[in-house]
């Protein structure tokens, strides 16, 4: 790996568009730096790189209990510590009450994890 994709975000276009104007190959130059010929195509266009776009967050098959299990957290909130709800009786609860056979007990806990900090 070059120095210039070590360094500052905009070091590496800037490497790249200097090479590429210097005369060099559009191929010797993403055997250079290690980058795909897209890259190189862009570099003279821009000195830093395009922002990584954000992903749509999926919907889970928690999305319909969501609001079953922040109703048990808020009412824990009142409640004495001793009678506090855990992340497994939450768990049973759900599938207890409400069948929800298509959710796992890893994935309730770490949105109870989550929720109990914001809550």
């Amino acid at each position: 790996m070059c120095c210039a994709r070590r360094g500052r975000p905009g070091a590496l276009y800037a490497a790249i568009c200097r090479d590429a104007k210097a005369g060099l190959s559009l191929r010797a130059v993403t055997q250079k730096y290690g980058v795909d010929y897209e890259t190189v195509q862009r570099a003279p266009v821009s000195v830093l790189r395009e922002p990584r776009k954000k992903m749509q967050p999926r919907d889970t098959r928690l999305d319909s209990y969501q609001p079953l299990i922040d109703a048990i957290l808020e009412a824990d909130l009142t409640a004495p510590r001793k009678q506090r709800h855990t992340a497994k009786r939450i768990y049973d609860r759900v599938l207890d009450e409400h069948n929800a056979v298509d959710i796992y007990h890893q994935v309730v806990r770490g949105y109870i994890a989550d929720r109990r900090k914001e809550i």
